[in-house]
């Protein structure tokens, strides 16, 4: 259910609104596509949808859709009076989405924490994993790492969420600056071992890859958190804007790996400054930085290592990707 998604913050990035609206609206979910529309679901069409006309609204209505956000330019805005549900009319659609994000966000006030790089999604499960005893987390949608599908996650973010956790996807130069002004991140974990960007560019240097990922420090603020490899020069070397802590097996990484050796079933491993060693599957040993950079990260918010062990010995990598 989208609880945080109500009449009130519809109307704060409306023009208009169109027919009876109710005072009390519980969204139950959200559809861009007709094909989507469940009962009690906000319809905003968006892409090759915006254009709507008659038969979509109806559509709509018969999916039992419980209103429909409607850009201003949109076919049907001088013909939809007639629709039985209530009809909000928004400049931009694109517009109306994040903005209503950014309001649920300073509402809920999470501290929200942006996942980008190699094994992006493992790094950000590993990091609600030792967070989970003392936090309640919301994690974005699976494979939705755009401005979109992290906007769509805030809007079925839990009411109680202590801390937002995200992907930001790179697929396109920039792309890192972009989500960061429309989503401020709080925390960035940066974990790269794949030195390619995931696009066609002139300048495939370490160096560029890093500037491209140094980009999500566009909206971030100075007192924010950047979590990266502290055994690669040319991210050690890059003029970071934001406090920056390493993680790797240097020698000036913060949360160093000093340790690791296996148990049987399991991998355990110490991080320099942190006395109680700890534990994971030994199916993790080819993405143990990234829970390096779960732990850094879980220190950085108050957590005990005792309070990130159950989340890490539990964690199955065949269930993430």
């Amino acid at each position: 259910m989208s609880a945080n998604l109500t009449i009130k913050l519809l109307k704060t990035v409306c023009t208009e609104t169109i027919g009876d609206v109710p005072t009390q609206l519980m969204f139950t979910g959200v559809a861009l596509k007709k094909e989507d529309i469940r009962e009690g679901y906000l319809y905003i069409p968006f892409g090759d949808e915006v254009k709507v006309n008659e038969a979509v609204m109806e559509v709509a209505i018969q999916g039992g859709a419980a209103a429909v956000l409607l850009e201003k330019e949109s076919q049907l805005h001088d013909i939809h009076t007639t629709s039985s549900i209530p009809v909000f009319i928004t400049n931009s659609v694109e517009n109306a989405i994040q903005e209503m994000a950014k309001l649920i966000l300073e509402e809920v006030d999470p501290p929200v924490i942006a996942v980008s790089g190699d094994q992006s999604g493992i790094t950000a499960d590993l990091t609600a994993a030792v967070l989970t005893k003392n936090y309640q987390v919301s994690r974005s949608l699976t494979s939705q790492s755009d401005w979109l599908g992290i906007c769509l996650s805030i809007f079925n973010m839990d009411e109680d969420t202590d801390i937002f956790i995200a992907e930001y996807g790179l697929s396109f130069s920039g792309e890192l600056g972009e989500l960061s002004e429309i989503i401020e991140p709080n925390i960035a974990l940066l974990p790269i071992s794949s030195w390619e960007l995931p696009f066609q560019s002139d300048n495939q240097s370490k160096e560029a890859v890093v500037r491209e990922y140094g980009m999500i420090e566009k909206g971030m603020k100075a007192s924010a958190l950047a979590l990266v490899d502290g055994d690669e020069p040319a991210v050690t070397n890059y003029d970071w804007k934001t406090d920056v802590v390493y993680c790797g097996n240097s020698e000036n990484c913060v949360f160093q790996l000093v340790e690791m050796e296996e148990e049987g079933d399991n991998l355990q491993f110490q991080l320099k400054g942190i006395h109680m060693p700890f534990k994971v599957k030994k199916s993790l040993r080819p993405y143990i930085k990234n829970a390096v950079y779960a732990i850094g990260t879980a220190v950085h918010l108050g957590v005990l290592p005792d309070d990130m062990q159950p989340g890490l010995k539990e964690f199955n990598i065949k269930n993430n990707n």
